[in-house]
């Protein structure tokens, strides 16, 4: 054994991978192990950042499934490649499994910034109109999330697969195995896409203020009104009063911006795919 993970012949990559998963003490057992291994930590880390997966209630052992289903295609691929770097040493192997961990949550934080900045618009909207002690709790991330924050959120990502944002995601993920290898420890020469992830940061920032804007710029008014009512009735009550009017306010206005938010981001998520895709060509 001499500390070496795998010492494979040629011979290996010609077995049946489901009897090597069968018989996983043999040596195309462990291949198989180490290829799926690698080819999934990548989706893994994907789906242990992206709200599709975090914010929905996903079981953490539904998520190795579905990574499991999406590495499947790059399994063979990789399994001919798997000869070649032998003799494979365990702490290798150790160091490539942390490595594709961490470029998954990468690619994961890209593709979730579009979604985050949605949330935040609703963060911002429940604590201008003081719902923030009716934060609901999330058992699956352990923090507590704002109710109106959470509806958009929902319908962000059910406009998001609606669009065909799924299998940019997953089509993304593949090419990212051509930008940056699997078997390859260190990252790419050149690294030329910062700009664009700025643009897309600046971009989702423009998204998240014009999304937060009608809400905000309609409880202001009821501010300024209060305000005015105030100074014709100085025994009115406007603490009290303000928040329930803005409450009501959200709920009246509630079909049309709705309308309005999906009509937006339907025009929105093409152009931020279109970013995704020229970060990782």
């Amino acid at each position: 054994q001499r500390g070496d993970f795998l010492n494979l012949s040629q011979s290996a990559v010609t077995v049946n991978p489901l009897v090597a998963i069968l018989d996983p003490q043999s040596p195309s057992g462990m291949l198989t192990a180490a290829v799926y291994g690698l080819t999934a930590c990548r989706f893994i880390g994907v789906m242990m950042v992206m709200p599709l997966f975090t914010r929905t209630g996903v079981d953490r052992l539904v998520r190795f499934g579905i990574a499991i289903g999406f590495a499947t295609p790059l399994a063979y691929e990789l399994m001919r490649q798997f000869p070649v770097a032998a003799p494979f040493p365990a702490w290798m192997m150790g160091l490539l499994l942390g490595k594709e961990i961490l470029v998954g949550m990468a690619l994961g934080l890209v593709y979730s910034i579009p979604i985050w900045a949605i949330g935040m618009a609703g963060d911002v909207i429940d604590s201008y109109r003081n719902a923030s002690s009716s934060n609901i709790s999330d058992p699956v991330n352990a923090s507590e999330v704002s109710v109106f924050g959470s509806f958009l959120v929902i319908l962000g990502l059910a406009l998001f697969i609606a669009a065909g944002g799924l299998q940019v995601m997953v089509t993304a993920t593949y090419r990212s195995f051509g930008l940056w290898p699997v078997l390859s420890l260190l990252p790419p020469a050149k690294l030329d896409n910062l700009g664009i992830l700025y643009g897309l940061l600046v971009e989702t920032g423009r998204i998240a203020f014009i999304i937060a804007a009608p809400i905000l710029v309609l409880m202001v008014m009821v501010d300024i009104v209060l305000m005015a009512f105030t100074r014709m009735n100085s025994q009115f009550q406007v603490f009290e009063t303000s928040n329930s009017l803005k409450n009501l306010a959200l709920v009246v206005s509630l079909p049309i911006y709705v309308t309005f938010f999906s009509e937006y981001m339907n025009v929105q998520w093409p152009k931020l795919f279109g970013n995704i895709n020229s970060m990782i060509p």
